[in-house]
This record gives C-alpha cells, sequence and structure tokens, in this order.
C-alpha cells in the first residue's frame, strides 16, 4: 500500500520550542508543531519524516524528545532523520517513539575525518540491533 509521505524540518529555538521550517530551514511557518503533525495525520498524510535541523549532518545522536512529541502526537509511522552516528542511536531513536530511522551518514562516511566510504553494518551488527 502506498501513501503520502510529509517531510517536515525542526529546529529549536532558544526557548526550547520547536519551529517548522521551510525552503531548506531558511523561512519558518507558524504552526505549532503538535497541531501541524495532526493536522497532516487528519488530511491524508500516512507517515512523517521528521529531520531536526539542529543534529542533521552532526552524527552525534537524534533529538529524542523531538522523536517523543512528535509520536505522541500522531498515530501514523515516524521515520526519524538527522543526527545518527551509530546504529544504537538509531534503536534509540525507535525506542523513544520512532518506527524507522534514517542514516546516511554511518553508511557514507568512515573515520574521525570523515572520509567518505560506502559502508554498511555487519550482518552480526544488524542482528544485535534488531534483538
Amino acid at each position: 500500500m502506498q501513501s503520502v509521505v510529509a517531510s517536515i524540518d525542526v529546529k529549536e529555538n532558544i526557548f526550547g520550542k520547536y519551529n517548522i521550517y521551510i525552503n531548506n530551514g531558511i523561512k519558518k511557518i507558524k504552526w505549532n508543531l503538535e497541531e501541524y503533525v495532526k493536522y497532516l495525520q487528519d488530511n491524508g498524510v500516512g507517515e512523517i519524516l521528521l529531520t531536526s535541523i539542529d543534529q542533521e549532518g552532526t552524527m552525534t545522536g537524534y533529538d529524542y524528545e523531538l522523536i517523543k512529541l512528535v509520536s505522541e502526537a500522531v498515530e501514523i509511522p515516524l521515520i526519524a532523520n538527522g543526527g545518527a552516528g551509530n546504529l544504537s542511536e538509531c534503536k534509540k531513536a525507535i525506542d523513544n517513539g520512532a518506527s524507522a530511522a534514517a542514516a546516511s551518514s554511518i553508511f557514507s562516511y568512515y573515520g574521525k575525518k570523515n572520509a567518505v566510504l560506502v559502508n554498511y553494518p555487519t550482518q552480526k551488527e544488524i542482528m544485535s540491533f534488531l534483538r
């Protein structure tokens, strides 16, 4: 079955509130995040790709509070995006309410200097993650 996937880019402000951005993170829109994701769900969106602008590309972990907030607001699947540095962080995103975790950096970069390398976890690592 196919569904409409909404991609939402979110940034935390200095007061700890989440703002939604469009146009590559340039323009903030005036929607409350929880109301917005409920609106999307109520209007037929079947899945949400949630990107933390603050965490994107850092490889330091997802914004787990953001994931929890959105996952508790809707009943549709949520894909966490932005910040994955290893498989345990993917599991933590799922433990905090995500249905899946996007993790391109851990498959594309290697080592302290982030050399570009197509990389993937071993079968043993994947199996331990699934347990």
